[in-house]
């Protein structure tokens, strides 16, 4: 007998896509019987039709349906369905695409087998502007190889995940026969946004899922998809509230296994949708939303059942000082969920409130209050508390948590096996990994949920797999077996604040003990409780306490040769400020000769020269070689390169006495005094290669330091130590704020020019190279080329960076020396002045495209952003258009012409033409003209971001420097 096909299209008002789809399906290998275009568009009749009449013409078989009323998207496709005739149905929405044996493949296995209700295959997905094939996690390979799969099992994958693994209405066959249920509609609920989702997912669940492994249709995906509208996105966000309902899973007769994995990808979505305009601007909608998925978590929670059942006690062992703002809450939560066999064992460091009054007023025989005389600090206090501890585990606990029901039980639980000698619950107020926002996002919406109730929650989510083992478990709440304590004593009693855990975890994993983060668990922490009513005072002691803690490491591994934090704890916010552990941890493999290293350094072995770069900036130059004059290490000289551009005569005549002042083409012979070499402004590069290229032969090392800074006397001699004793032949320093010296501008991250507090730091690879201040080797030079003159200002450093890191180098930053930087005092600060913005913007889509091929969407958005912010400021925005065409304009070097800028109106329009007549496109250079003309008209500056977004690719592709 033969199968008939039908094919059915929904169409509206996209005829150009419409011809497209059509094309695929009369380019079959397989004919359908018949093909169904039903046009919704009621408003235009002629739109469609005259583009489909030269196809209704050839083929008889095309069926042109035009609707009497608009019946919507999920109308359309009932409405075609029941105007289809043939045995097999194929959707196919107007803007999608079937491969040329999509009929033919997906037709064959539904001949094979009657179980089989739906046959799919893998779609490929193409951005709708680029037509360029794109990824999305929905349409990711579901299975490596041709599979025939139970329905129920693709069922239960597509709603854990809540992704539509299946595919979209033109992905999948099925026959007519096998829709003996409502289209769309189950329950009294209808659907709409995931219309497609529920039609296969209801086949599926009668038999078996045919998947064929290679793509055989085409999804396009852009603005147009009806799928992106907020209507869309609201309703598939409640319709996938429905999928996991009961309801809906007794009706499929689906079991899922963890239902709460479901639910995480729910509360990540609407973290997603609280942040889309549409839903931030509608109070209704956004209430509605979190109504209708916090009820739907609550009433599973009400189903969890809870074992409350345990055979032992423990001893929860608190120290207060001043804690009576939290003490109350604490004790309430623990005696409620503690057993008449446990015991709260609480040791108070002298408080001078109400701790002690309040702490009587529960008058629970369970309690037990030791009052010392004095502040014993934590880690005693918890030792006192021990000795006064009569059960089997212990539970140390910070006095500003709330206790979660079943605490017991889960803490205890991973220390009753021997698995583990110590386990600690998430918090939201924790370091390291036990923060709950790792685990779950139901730490977006906390303020809907109880303490139990997020702690109920997760142990729903993590009911199979509840422990993570751990480096370090942090010390406001531990859990731990007595014969533990009793094996390797209590904490350290050196640390009177802080640190404490890391010591202790430390211990353990010297005598073999493994730690465990109890996902499943939940305790509330408020956070430094007591450090922040002491202030200083308290950051004084974790401060002292870290030192103490170094001090240990050191006696017990040797100087040098500590494992680093990250080794020893997974973390990396453990930093001694004695400069005397500087050099702790082990940095290398190669033995490192600390006595040799400081003997050499004490009699000045190693030369340095020191690079200044000079802008019509003396006043800051001086300053910074006045500070140079009293550095401690004294085998350096001094090299200024003035791109001022001054007359030389001048120049000597000015600094003659203090200062041997030469053009870039003579040879330097002596350094009886500081140098000083002119040269024409060609930017920082320029000014620093002519310097190399004369003395990276006569130097060890190489300061390449910013005029406007202020050095520290000690800064060069730890620079070198640091550099010898990590045998890196890069290093940087902390550089501190010029007018906040208490302020930080880089700390081995990103710069800023917004100084932010310092912090307790160690030596580190630096993430950022910042050019204001490096110390290198002068070898280096011959190895990766010199500085790059293709960028002027700004991205030097960037560029230098990464060929520094293919060439296998990195930056070492120490937090023990300083410098003081101005910052922004020859150019203004970064992206506020005409200079600064132009370079900031070409450069970028210069040193992207050299390095990684392709300019990224955040640097549309930068631009977006930039004429948000300036918008008031014309020359600013005149600057931002510029730099953008000049970056399609293959401009390099210094090119930037302020004064243009400042005086450009519409009548210098010609002007422009002629510069980029040659170098970029037509329709570009209308653009750029236009918002020259108008630079605050919006709508010109979104058509110039979007021929941006369109055609980034032509921004140019490779430098044309020597030195790259």
């Amino acid at each position: 007998m033969l199968i008939k096909i039908s094919i059915l299209i929904p169409a509206y008002n996209r005829p150009h896509y419409l011809i497209e789809a059509l094309v695929s399906v009369l380019n079959q290998t397989v004919q359908p019987y018949e093909i169904i275009i039903a046009d919704d568009n009621t408003k235009n009749r002629e739109k469609n039709f005259q583009a489909l009449l030269p196809y209704l013409k050839k083929s008889p078989h095309i069926k042109f349906v035009q609707n009497i009323q608009n019946l919507g998207g999920v109308g359309n496709y009932k409405n075609l369905f029941c105007l289809a005739s043939g045995d097999y149905i194929k959707f196919l929405a107007e803007d999608d695409i079937l491969y040329p044996k999509n009929l033919e493949i997906l037709s064959a296995y539904l001949d094979k087998d009657e179980k089989i209700t739906v046959a799919t295959s893998k779609r490929d997905v193409i951005d709708e502007e680029t037509n360029e094939k794109i990824e999305i996690f929905a349409a990711k390979q579901l299975y490596e190889q041709d599979s025939i799969v139970d329905g129920k099992e693709v069922i239960q994958e597509s709603l854990k995940y809540l992704k539509n693994f299946v595919g979209e209405f033109s992905t999948y066959m099925f026959r007519k026969k096998d829709v003996d249920f409502t289209l769309f509609e189950c329950c009294g609920y209808t659907f709409d946004t995931n219309a497609d989702w529920f039609l296969w997912m209801m086949l599926a669940s009668k038999g078996k899922v045919a998947y064929h492994a290679k793509p055989l249709s085409c999804f396009r995906y852009g603005k147009s998809n009806d799928q992106l509208s907020p209507y869309h996105i609201v309703q598939g966000f409640k319709e996938c509230v429905w999928f996991i309902s009961d309801k809906f899973l007794s009706y499929l007769q689906i079991t899922l296994a963890n239902k709460f994995v479901s639910y995480e990808r729910l509360l990540d979505l609407l973290k997603r949708l609280m942040q889309v305009e549409y839903i931030q601007n509608d109070k209704n909608k956004k209430e509605e939303l979190l109504q209708l998925l916090v009820e739907a978590i609550k009433n599973e929670l009400a189903k969890c059942e809870q074992d409350s059942n345990r055979s032992f006690s423990v001893s929860v062992i608190v120290v207060t000082y001043n804690n009576a703002d939290t003490i109350y809450e604490c004790l309430q939560s623990l005696l409620c969920y503690l057993s008449d066999e446990d015991e709260i064992v609480l040791v108070d460091n002298r408080s001078s409130d109400d701790t002690i009054q309040i702490i009587k007023s529960f008058n629970d025989k369970r309690i037990k209050l030791i009052r010392s005389q004095i502040n014993l600090g934590y880690a005693k206090g918890i030792n006192k508390g021990i000795e006064a501890a009569t059960k089997e585990f212990y539970i140390f606990l910070n006095p500003d948590t709330v206790v979660t029901k079943g605490f017991v039980q889960k803490l205890i639980s991973p220390l009753q096996k021997k698995v583990y000698a110590l386990s600690s619950p998430l918090s939201t107020y924790v370091a390291g990994f036990q923060k709950l926002s790792t685990y779950s996002h139901i730490v977006n919406f906390m303020n809907f949920f109880s303490y139990d109730e997020i702690s109920e929650y997760l142990s729903c989510l993590y009911k199979k797999s509840p422990y993570q083992e751990s480096k370090l478990l942090i010390g406001f709440c531990l859990a731990v077996r007595k014969d533990i304590i009793e094996a390797i004593g209590g904490l350290d009693e050196d640390l009177f604040l802080g640190n404490d855990d890391l010591e202790f975890s430390w211990r353990l994993q010297l005598r073999g003990y493994k730690q465990a983060i109890v996902k499943n668990c939940f305790i509330y922490h408020k956070g430094h409780e007591s450090f922040q009513k002491s202030g200083s005072v308290a950051e004084k002691m974790v401060e002292e306490s870290t030192n103490i803690l170094a001090k240990k490491l050191i006696d017990y591994y040797g100087y040098g040769n500590v494992p680093q934090p990250e080794e020893l704890w997974n973390i990396t916010w453990f930093a001694p400020t004695n400069p005397e552990y500087a050099f702790m941890f082990l940095w290398s493999d190669k033995k490192i000769d600390f006595k040799t290293i400081d003997e050499k350094l004490k009699n000045h072995k190693y030369s340095v020269v020191i690079i200044l770069v000079n802008y019509k900036n003396w006043s800051d130059t001086q300053k910074c070689v006045d500070s140079l004059k009293n550095l401690y290490y004294k085998n350096y000289k001094i090299i200024i390169v003035d791109n001022s551009e001054e007359n030389i005569e001048k120049l000597r005549e000015l600094y003659g006495n203090e200062y041997e002042i030469i053009n870039e083409n003579e040879n330097i012979f002596n350094f009886s005094k500081p140098i000083v070499i002119t040269t024409k402004n060609f930017g920082f590069a320029h000014a620093n290669n002519i310097t190399i290229k004369k003395i990276k032969d006569r130097f060890d090392y190489i300061w390449i330091l910013n005029n406007d800074t202020i050095v520290e006397p000690k800064t060069l001699s730890h620079l070198l130590e640091t550099s010898l004793k990590l045998n890196n032949p890069l290093v940087t320093c902390k550089i501190k704020d010029y007018t906040q010296k208490e302020k930080v501008q880089y700390d081995g991250n990103v710069p800023t020019y917004s100084p932010k507090n310092d912090y307790p730091d160690k030596i580190k690879y630096a993430s950022f190279l910042s050019g204001a201040n490096i110390l290198l080797r002068s070898s280096i030079f011959d190895e990766i080329g010199l500085w790059d003159e293709s960028y002027f200002l700004y991205y030097e450093d960037n560029d230098f960076s990464i060929r520094l890191q293919k060439a296998g180098y990195r930056l070492v930053y120490t937090p023990y020396t300083c410098i003081y930087h101005k910052g922004g005092a020859t150019i203004g600060k970064w992206k506020e002045s005409p200079l600064s913005l132009y370079y900031a913007i070409r450069n970028r889509a210069l040193f992207s495209k050299k390095h990684f091929q392709t300019i990224d969407d955040s640097y549309i958005e930068e631009i977006v952003q930039t004429f948000i912010t300036n918008k008031v400021n014309k020359l600013l925005l005149k600057t931002l258009f510029t730099a953008i065409v000049d970056s399609f304009a293959c401009e390099i070097g210094k090119t930037f012409d302020e004064e243009f800028m400042r005086n450009y109106s519409k009548k210098e329009e010609k002007i422009l033409w002629q510069k980029y007549q040659d170098l970029i496109d037509e329709r570009l250079m209308f653009l750029y003209v236009s918002c020259m003309n108008k630079p605050r008209d919006t709508k010109k500056f979104m058509e110039l971001i979007d021929y941006v977004r369109t055609n980034k690719e032509k921004i140019y592709a490779s430098f044309c420097s020597d030195n790259s």
